[in-house]
């Protein structure tokens, strides 16, 4: 199972790549 806390880490990593990927274009 995933907890919370790792589920909060996935979200932030996904936002991190958004920017990244905002940034590029």
């Amino acid at each position: 199972m995933v907890t919370f806390q790792e589920l909060i880490q996935l979200q932030q990593l996904q936002q991190k790549r958004l920017l990244e990927i905002k940034d590029y274009l």
